[in-house]
């Protein structure tokens, strides 16, 4: 069976062929489960970088009214138009009736980013729970931080008693990877000199220690 590949997998080689430097990034995936990929190029391995780390924000900016407006009757409209492709129109049509008539009523106006903390609560009321892929940034991991979010996180994790860990520690381009680029080859490694500001953040969470009961 096929290993699904971590949020943001990618990589950086040398295309013979074409004489430049390819870098590539997943920055998603599709209703289906296909990989959503950003590639460019350059003369240079910095060049190659800089030009991804550009499609990277122009396919942010693309996703931006969905990360701060997509509701859940948004989110139902799509599943009803793409993700049933397959299903009998009996299991279409009783879907859409069950959407429209007793989901969409009660929440089809609240956005689903206001809705993440109460699904995680909830389930974490059910089911054990560990986040691995957690991070100050968006799906991608790269863009701005937002600590304030991501501290929210943090709390609810803490409060239901859920442990968790950063995605990325590695020296990529990317605001989400806590290193500064070069530092895994060429070091420091100690102290904050060569984190970013998102390495910085989660150090100093790593470091407090968790109040979970040991017995």
């Amino acid at each position: 069976m096929t290993k699904r590949r971590s949020r943001g997998d990618g990589g950086l080689h040398w295309d013979e062929a074409r004489q430049r430097w390819i870098a590539s990034v997943t920055v998603g995936y599709t209703p289906a489960g296909k990989r959503i990929v950003r590639k460019a190029s350059g003369r240079t391995k910095t060049e190659a970088n800089n030009a991804l780390r550009k499609k990277i924000r122009e396919y942010e900016d693309g996703l931006s009214i969905a990360h701060t407006g997509f509701t859940v009757a948004d989110a139902l409209a799509d599943w009803l138009a793409y993700g049933l492709s397959g299903k009998a129109a009996s299991t279409v049509g009783n879907y859409t009736v069950l959407s429209r008539t007793h989901i969409a009523p009660d929440l089809g106006a609240r956005k689903l980013r206001d809705l993440y903390l109460d699904a995680l609560s909830r389930a974490a009321d059910r089911i054990p729970m560990f986040v691995n892929e957690f991070g100050t940034q968006q799906a991608s991991g790269d863009g701005p931080n937002n600590f304030t979010r991501a501290q929210a996180y943090l709390d609810l994790m803490a409060t239901k008693k859920i442990s968790w860990t950063n995605w990325n520690y590695s020296d990529d381009l990317r605001s989400g990877a806590v290193i500064t680029a070069g530092t895994c080859g060429a070091g420091p490694y100690p102290g904050t000199s060569r984190l970013k500001p998102a390495g910085v953040w989660v150090r100093d969470r790593v470091r407090t220690a968790d109040d979970f009961p040991t017995g």
